[in-house]
């Protein structure tokens, strides 16, 4: 194993679950815990959501006749009589007044490795290789160096895993599936282990795995008819297999291989354990052949994009010469470092280019290997107990929405399918939501889900069904998946209904007040309170605003282009222009409510109120200037007055927040928290400071990435919007644009003042290039371009309309010194050479 590149290590096993290294198919999902004598494997599979009985049992009451009350409420200032209002009658209704938490994310069971070697266990190492996801271990015992190998294929949807037999010795070693030990809501468990012939009643088609043991769990949850199966095949070379007290028992082997697919289903009586067993018997158990047809797959959606911040990549996967980069034996000597060296120092302050390199590598791994058919939960794909904490669901109230953040400039579109599948699969429940809660046509979607859309998480301290927001945000990667893609088809088909039932769910709820603008009435902050209030219920949540700004605006925008609904867009722009105006508090920050009697609170995880910043696009220095300084006024303020309050997602999104705002060492220092104090040893992000993790800071920590490399739009791309001065020197590959662009090739090094970068696109079109600085000289495609020719000052129009015959509004206008206007076209790339001043 190469430890200098796409990969990480650590010298000591974990001793908790949550500090395994997780590999994945994003179906499938194992955590290895790297013990060497006593290994525990840890399976789980995206769809084992455990059903609970009170989820079963609870029924959504009418609460729309209370709409009245609670307005009149809130706007005699009665904020908490007006969540209690609610409280109350849901629970005259029969329905509890405390939180549901949704069906939980749970393990499925352990594989358990017991190796017979009474010797001293010395020169430990784990790693875990980002572009194959295969995780090893490797250790000296008294038969000399042991290995062992995991990885979770795409191509046979099985984990595979390699057990080696010592270099001076033979495998001696018992394997066996057990429960994982804290179970609840579980009618019954199945443990068994024999020939195939024991299990079907007859001996398998292929005579290699006539031999083989297999081991069977079968767990039948308590509620309903379903459950799921794990079935493992160990497969020997060698030696000799057997049973012993319900375990697979190896002896004298030269190795094994050993094949487990995890099955849930939905009605026990109709799965067939016997062509589970047939599927997996027809699988030729050859390691090589099986890890190349895995690696291949993953690798092509790993490499599609690459960060080198040390000067190792060439963007082809594949090491450059060592003369090839300055510097670069230095830093093959610091990528060789374990996450424990790593961690050791950043916790002293010391933040190098390696550790951020490896920490964007692992959160675009993470997402990789957790994106299935379902999008990755708080936890990706992985799990070790069975009461995760905010019940490891899809937290819609801002988390899963980061979780997204790299998928579409990361080059990694088709992932984001499994987000289309979850929120599209909750759309009848949040119409039943919207009727429920509020009497109004159109869709209000749950803050947290699993296994339903239906809203039932609320109390009187998180009155989540005040929160009307959360469907906007959710449509906003739908909107931006054209963006990037220009999928017109996927505009039509998805985005626009998606759309159009928000925008339905608006003209019913939202009321005029008296200045004839919209009042958002009940709203909330996620998941905040005014610092002058006893409750969160407020009027005017600025992420309100913001959202139903973009929900409208993006609507309009989309049917303008497909030349659709003309009939409501009139209705739609109207209702946009009655949107209230944000407003900017005493220290000139932009106020969390847009409405005078709400004062703020900075000392908060959420940010929810920078939403017209990030991720949305409205804000822009420069047609928004007093916005935007009200922005970072306000992002300042939660990372000095209120950072002791922040998680570490919250941290990821203020990376994010400050990267669009062009403060790079805001940025910058928002993600040096994350690695100085929210790790664990396998570089899990947590929520709080070392415990509880959540992999949503490790995705969005990518994404900030990103976005301080490009910020784009439709025939706008801006380099190096936010670089630190940490990283004054590196290199991206495959990084997508909006605009259907693709960055082939930028590398810069502040140093010389030189900037490069290769340009494809995917259409005819002229675009704006904007670079950190001003321009002093430039080549394209190795012609140089006379200084004369550069534009010359003027605005910068951040935002950039395009029009259905394919041009850009504002790209024929003034640009400053750092811009130019290049023409490009279908399919060809442009090389651009750029010296700064």
């Amino acid at each position: 194993m190469d430890l200098t590149h796409k990969c990480m290590f650590n010298v000591k096993p974990a001793t908790k679950w949550d500090e395994a290294y997780p590999s994945g198919n994003g179906s499938q999902g194992v955590l290895v815990m790297g013990n060497p004598l006593d290994e525990t494997i840890i399976f789980n599979h995206e769809k084992l959501f455990l059903p609970l009985p009170i989820n079963e049992a609870s029924v959504l009451p009418d609460m729309s006749g209370e709409l009245p009350a609670i307005r009149r409420l809130i706007k005699e200032g009665r904020y908490r009589e007006a969540t209690r209002h609610f409280l109350d009658r849901i629970s005259e209704k029969g329905y509890p007044r405390e939180l549901i938490w949704p069906d939980p994310f749970h393990p499925a069971y352990d594989l358990r490795i017991k190796t017979d070697d009474a010797g001293e266990t010395t020169d430990y190492l784990r790693w875990l290789d980002f572009e194959t996801g295969e995780a090893g271990v490797r250790w000296h015992g008294s038969r000399g160096v042991y290995n062992r190998q995991v990885f979770v294929s795409r191509a046979c949807n099985a984990v595979i895993i390699k057990l080696g037999a010592p270099s001076e010795g033979k495998l001696d070693c018992d394997i066996c599936l057990e429960e994982r030990p804290g179970k609840e809501h579980i009618k019954s468990v199945s443990v068994r282990a024999g020939r195939m012939a024991d299990f079907t009643g007859q001996m398998p088609e292929q005579p290699y795995s006539g031999n083989d043991i297999w081991l069977v769990f079968d767990s039948r949850y308590e509620v309903g008819n379903g459950g799921y199966c794990g079935i493992a095949r160990v497969h020997t070379a060698g030696g000799h297999i057997g049973l012993a007290d319900g375990a697979a028992r190896l002896h004298g082997a030269d190795g094994a291989i050993i094949a487990v697919r995890t099955i849930p289903y939905e009605d026990h009586a109709a799965f067939s354990l016997a062509e589970a067993m047939a599927e997996l018997a027809a699988l030729p158990l050859d390691h090589d052949r099986l890890f190349n047809e895995h690696a291949k797959i993953h690798g092509r959606l790993f490499n599609r994009m690459r960060l080198d911040l040390c000067g190792r990549d060439n963007g082809t996967g594949k090491s450059r010469r060592p003369d090839a980069c300055m510097g670069a034996a230095v830093h093959d000597e610091i990528r060789a470092l374990s996450n424990e060296e790593l961690m050791d120092q950043a916790s002293n302050g010391i933040i190098t280019p390696v550790f951020i390199e490896r920490m964007h590598d692992f959160g675009r791994y993470l997402l990789i290997s957790s994106s299935g058919e379902l999008p990755p939960n708080l936890q990706g794909v992985w799990n070790g107990i069975w009461t995760p904490p905010w019940s490891s669901d899809y937290t819609l109230d801002e988390n899963l929405q980061m979780m997204m953040w790299q998928v579409l400039p990361g080059n990694m579109p088709e992932l984001a399918q499994s987000y289309f599948n979850l929120i599209e699969s909750f759309i009848d429940d949040w119409k039943t939501n919207a009727r429920l809660f509020y009497g109004c046509r159109g869709i209000f979607s749950s803050p947290r889900s699993s296994t339903s859309g239906l809203h039932k998480h609320f109390c009187e301290d998180f009155p989540m069904m005040f929160w009307t927001a959360g469907a906007g945000w959710l449509a906003q990667m739908f909107y931006d998946h054209w963006q990037f893609t220009g999928d017109d088809a996927f505009l039509r088909d998805h985005t626009v209904p998606l759309l159009k039932e928000i925008a339905l769910f608006y003209e019913d709820f939202l009321i005029e007040g008296p200045d004839g603008k919209y009042e958002f009435i009940p709203s909330y902050s996620p998941e905040n309170t005014p610092a002058n209030s006893d409750n969160p219920v407020a009027i005017n949540a600025t992420m309100d605003i913001a959202i139903a700004k973009e929900v409208l605006s993006n609507l309009i925008s989309a049917c303008q282009w497909l030349d659709i609904e003309k009939e409501n867009i009139p209705k739609w722009s109207e209702m946009l222009g009655k949107l209230p105006d944000y407003m900017v508090n005493s220290d000139g920050a932009l106020k969390e409510w847009s409405h005078p009697a709400f004062e703020d609170d900075y000392h908060h995880r959420h940010s929810s109120h920078l939403y017209p910043i990030f991720p949305g696009f409205e804000v822009t220095r420069s047609n928004t200037p007093e916005l935007y300084q009200a922005c970072l006024r306000a992002a300042e303020l939660r990372l000095t007055d209120g950072i002791e309050a922040i998680t570490g997602w919250g941290l990821a999104h203020l990376a994010n927040i400050s990267a669009r705002l062009k403060d790079s060492e805001l940025g910058f220092k928002a993600l040096s928290r994350i690695m100085a104090k929210f790790l664990l040893p396998n570089l899990f992000t947590c929520h709080n400071e070392g415990e509880l993790f959540q992999m949503d800071a490790n995705l969005g920590f990518s994404a900030a990435i990103l976005e301080m490399l490009v910020f784009s739009q439709s025939g706008y791309i801006e380099l190096l919007p936010a670089l630190p001065q940490g990283l004054s020197k590196g290199a991206a590959y495959g990084i997508l644009c909006r605009g259907r662009i693709t960055l082939t090739e930028l590398q810069w090094d502040m140093d010389r003042k030189s900037v490069s970068v290769t340009v494809l696109s995917d259409t005819d079109q002229q675009i704006r290039l904007k670079l950190p600085c001003a321009i002093k000289s430039y080549e394209i495609d190795g012609e140089r371009q006379e200084k004369e020719q550069l534009p010359g000052k003027g605005s910068s129009q951040e935002s950039v309309a395009q029009l259905k015959d394919g041009s850009y509004s504002g790209a024929s206008g003034c640009c400053d010194a750092s811009q130019i206007r290049l023409k490009l076209k279908k399919g060809g790339e442009t090389r651009l050479l750029f010296v700064l001043d």
